[in-house]
């Protein structure tokens, strides 16, 4: 807007002390600065070395995620996410009970657009009624798109399947590292369209984000999706998934497929 000043937004994630995959990062956050003129000449190593040196200054042995935001060229603030407006509704999709039982998620229309009231729920969970953690956007078409804040992924007929970009999902970072990830250990991929039909017949389901790496799925509109069967390759994807992209990274860069 006139007379506003712009700025890019980039949440980090950080395990142990180390910024995940800062690389891929800093590179799309130097992408989006020349595109939008915030800095024409932003160059991505220049911006990991002052994240990482401020990241440094703090010394923190913290995990959970981080907001940065660039703007008047080079000058990166570094924000915890706890320290956003919608921290309250989120960070429980972080808990110990969330990891470990899945996270329940219903269906609803792209059109709608989230407004906090009080930090504490979206507007648009009253209209969806429920209990449930966060909304799986759909778009007019009838595409899954994700949520606001994580790509998504299914086991349908026994094949692993994420929104393709070109249906509309988010070409996250940790959606790529978990595609990778899930090659290197033996399983495709499918990227293609994913209909509520589809999501439907699921038998699993996990969410990916820089903020919240992997979180397991408990229920799809209120669909219940049971654990996998002892001895099925299904059964323990999301540890093997999680410790792959955690070795990922390691690297400044996703390696290429």
């Amino acid at each position: 807007m006139a007379g506003q000043e712009r700025s890019l937004v980039e949440v980090v994630g950080a395990y142990r002390g180390r910024l995940l995959l800062l690389g891929e990062h800093a590179r799309r956050l130097a992408d989006a600065a020349r595109a939008t003129g915030v800095d024409p000449a932003a160059e991505a190593e220049a911006i990991e070395r002052k994240i990482q040196s401020a990241w440094n200054e703090r010394g923190s042995g913290e995990r959970g995620a981080l907001v940065l935001q660039s703007r008047r060229g080079l000058e990166v603030e570094i924000n915890r996410d706890d320290a956003t407006p919608a921290h309250e509704v989120w960070s429980r999709l972080r808990d110990p009970r969330s990891l470990a039982e899945g996270v329940s998620l219903t269906t609803g229309p792209l059109d709608r657009e989230p407004q906090f009231v009080g930090s504490l729920r979206p507007k648009w969970f009253e209209a969806f009624g429920g209990e449930f953690d966060d909304l799986l956007r759909v778009e007019p078409a009838g595409a899954i798109v994700g949520t606001d804040r994580h790509d998504v992924f299914f086991v349908i007929d026994d094949v692993l399947v994420t929104p393709s970009i070109e249906s509309g999902a988010f070409p996250g970072i940790t959606r790529a590292a978990v595609i990778r990830a899930a090659e290197d250990l033996g399983i495709a991929v499918g990227e293609r369209a994913v209909t509520v039909a589809d999501a439907g017949r699921a038998s699993d389901a996990f969410l990916t984000s820089s903020a919240d790496g992997i979180l397991s799925v408990r229920s799809v509109d209120e669909r219940a999706l049971d654990s996998p069967a002892r001895g099925s390759r299904w059964r323990r994807l999301i540890p093997q998934l999680r410790l792959r992209v955690h070795e990922l990274s390691r690297a400044r860069f996703l390696p290429e497929l």
